[in-house]
């Protein structure tokens, strides 16, 4: 693959992750106040994995 093609992948995860991340912690908080929470840890896991895996790919293709 060009470096073009992994930058734009490499931002997808990176953007995915975050995304993940910032609903779970939505979700979280809610819980606490309302005592629902629809997305599970493992979900939260996922998002900060796709996060890394995308930031670490983004530096890479230039």
């Amino acid at each position: 693959m060009d470096p073009k093609t992994i930058n734009k992948l490499g931002f997808l995860f990176y953007a995915l992750g975050s995304f993940i991340i910032i609903l779970n912690v939505i979700f979280v908080f809610g819980h606490y106040i309302a005592r629902w929470n629809l997305l599970p840890t493992s979900f939260l896991i996922v998002g900060i994995v796709l996060f890394f895996i995308g930031a670490a790919i983004y530096g890479q293709g230039a």
